[in-house]
């Protein structure tokens, strides 16, 4: 068995890098935080739908 490796894709460096966390108030719902941790069980702000991405083809 041999270990390839993949190039990696290119970065847009005007595109923001989202940090996406996932909410652990609701893990079940793929709801997500862009913010950072979780913070629902102490008054912060709420979760939303993962971001989706559209694929080129």
């Amino acid at each position: 068995m041999s270990a390839t490796t993949e190039p990696a894709a290119p970065v847009d460096e005007r595109r923001p890098v989202l940090t996406v966390v996932p909410c652990a108030a609701r893990p079940s719902t793929g709801f997500v935080h862009l913010d950072g941790p979780c913070r629902c069980f102490t008054g912060g702000p709420a979760p939303e739908f993962a971001p989706v991405e559209r694929l080129a083809g």
